[in-house]
Order: C-alpha cells, then sequence, then structure tokens
C-alpha cells in the first residue's frame, strides 16, 4: 500500500476515535443528567443547552476568534521577528479540527440520548429523526474536521507538493 495512503488511514482511524470518544462523552453527560434518560424533563433542559438555537452562532463565532487569534499572534511575530509566536499559531491551527469534532460531537452525542429516550419512553418515529438528526451532525463534523486535519497535517509536515 501506498505510504501516504497508510498514513492517512492511520490518521484517519486515530481522529474517528477521539471523535467517538467525545460523542460518548456527550451521551454519557445526557444520560447522567437525566438520571438515565428517566426524567423528559431534565433531558430536554439538556438537549436546549447544548442544542439551542446558538449553538451555530457559538461555532461560526469560536472559529472566527482563532482567526482573529492567528491574526494577531501573526502580526506580533512579524513585528517582534520571532518564530516562536509563529509555531504557536500554528499550534492554534492545528486545533480547529478538534474544535469542529468538539460541536459535531457535541450535537450528535446529545442526539442520539434523546433518540434512545425516544425509542425507551416515546415513539420509535421521533426517534429514527433524533438518530437522522445525530448521523448528519456527526458525519458532517467528522467529514469537515478530519478534511481539514488532513491538509493541515500534510502541510505541517512537508508532504504537500506545491
Amino acid at each position: 500500500m501506498n505510504q501516504k495512503i497508510e498514513k492517512l488511514l492511520k490518521l484517519a482511524a486515530l481522529e474517528f476515535g477521539v471523535f467517538l470518544a467525545q460523542m460518548a462523552v456527550f451521551f454519557l453527560v445526557a444520560v447522567f443528567l437525566s438520571h438515565f434518560l428517566e426524567s423528559r424533563e431534565l433531558l430536554n433542559a439538556y438537549t436546549e443547552a447544548k442544542l439551542g438555537n446558538h449553538l451555530l452562532a457559538e461555532f461560526w463565532f469560536t472559529l472566527l476568534g482563532v482567526v482573529v487569534m492567528l491574526g494577531l499572534l501573526s502580526l506580533i511575530a512579524g513585528i517582534a521577528h520571532t518564530n516562536a509566536l509563529g509555531r504557536l499559531s500554528s499550534e492554534v491551527l492545528q486545533e480547529v479540527p478538534r474544535t469542529i469534532y468538539f460541536f459535531g460531537s457535541t450535537a450528535a452525542g446529545t442526539a442520539s440520548a434523546w433518540a434512545v429516550h425516544e425509542w425507551a419512553y416515546g415513539t420509535s418515529s421521533a426517534a429514527i429523526e433524533a438518530l437522522r438528526a445525530a448521523a448528519i451532525f456527526a458525519s458532517g463534523a467528522f467529514v469537515a474536521g478530519f478534511i481539514l486535519k488532513a491538509l493541515l497535517s500534510s502541510t505541517k509536515s512537508g508532504d504537500r507538493h506545491a
């Protein structure tokens, strides 16, 4: 197998494991806070806190904050003529894919907990809709985060061709 493809597959496996672990954490928090999914009211409150109208805005403002921070670090590095801040900028940029995973896994884990609750106490159609939402959040966030991670990793390691 081509060494680049093998490296990419190993990275994909690692990143997918990280994403699933984050998703499981949010699923478990929902389980614990809702008394093991028995309290619809507590689960509703947690779901609203995690998936309310602010989630998308918080995601975009987080990315904007990262861009502003990277710009400030680059500006200071240019004025101070130091490579240390350039390395710091690079490390901050490397965290953006995990930030994408964080928001996606929050939504997917919470929606998955809601799906299990609906399956046990509600209707199967509501459970299927919640699982569908979880799958959309999970796949979208993972694919976007992984593509960015792969691009940043190839740039950082010098594998990218000009």
